[in-house]
């Protein structure tokens, strides 16, 4: 049997409302991947932390450590990890490498925040399911000083998985 997504969730999420997937979708705009981006450059990130972890070796820092081997999960709806850039940048892109990307889908939100209390989602839907490769969610450029990730399980389970995630802001002119 699938899992299935308990309350609370997005109303992107409601089985019974299938088309305010496409109407969230066309209002935040698609996830572009490859060659449909434009030129972006990855931002150092200065910390991360998250509403919850398990097991206790899958750390919050795990999602930022460059090892495609180790991971931050917590089990549940709602669930967030936020990275912090240190200070106010510009970002227009996020990619996130899922341990098991090529196997079933994230569901998530991905918001971004100037101060860290008030939060713009700027992406809400899947992983393509296709790939544990960094999948990127591209949007308007914007400024931010925290990016949160909240996790509503996946489509087998309610664990919530990001093995790495980047935040990208657009090159700077020469």
């Amino acid at each position: 049997m699938p899992f299935r997504i308990r309350p609370p969730f997005p109303s992107f999420f409601h089985p019974l409302c299938a088309a305010s997937v496409l109407v969230t979708a066309l209002a935040l705009g698609p996830a572009l991947r490859g060659a449909d981006s434009p030129s972006l450059t990855p931002l150092p990130l200065t910390g991360v932390i998250a509403s919850s972890w398990a097991p206790k070796e899958q750390v919050p820092a795990n999602a930022i450590d460059g090892d495609p081997r180790t991971r931050w999960s917590a089990e549940g709806n709602d669930h967030w990890l936020r990275v912090d850039l240190g200070s106010v940048r510009e970002i227009a892109a996020i990619e996130i490498a899922f341990p098991n990307g090529a196997r079933r889908n994230e569901l998530f939100l991905l918001q971004v925040s100037t101060e860290g209390e008030r939060w713009t989602e700027v992406f809400g839907g899947q992983s393509a399911g296709k790939s544990a490769d960094f999948e990127r969610f591209t949007f308007s450029a914007q400024p931010a000083r925290f990016v949160r990730y909240v996790g509503f399980g996946n489509s087998d389970n309610a664990w919530n998985n990001v093995g790495e995630i980047k935040v990208l802001g657009p090159v700077a002119p020469r």
